[in-house]
């Protein structure tokens, strides 16, 4: 399912070194109905997004960079799996 992701981080944490929590806002594409968020950290989002979606080495690095630098990042109409979307709690009828 294609799917917009919002991560919002907060900067009161140490943002060069490790893993730091965030909360990833999962909206569908395309305006459909629907929106769930899913607690995780930088790691692991991470390792979802290079083993479950179809995005290049440069988009991921640019994301992870950003994740780094800002409070509030994006990443638009990327393909995730159903089963990873259904681990982070966002269920498809």
């Amino acid at each position: 399912m294609r799917v917009n992701l919002i991560a919002n981080i907060s900067l009161d944490h140490p943002l060069e070194y490790g893993a730091f929590p965030l909360v990833l806002k999962i909206k569908p594409a395309f305006g459909l109905p629907g929106e769930c968020e899913y607690k995780t950290d930088t790691n692991a989002l991470m390792d979802v997004l290079y083993k479950r979606t179809d995005l290049n080495g440069s988009v991921l690095e640019r994301f992870s960079h950003n994740l780094r630098h800002s409070e509030k990042v994006r990443l638009q109409n990327v393909d995730l799996q159903d089963r990873a979307l259904e681990e982070m709690g966002f269920f498809i009828d």
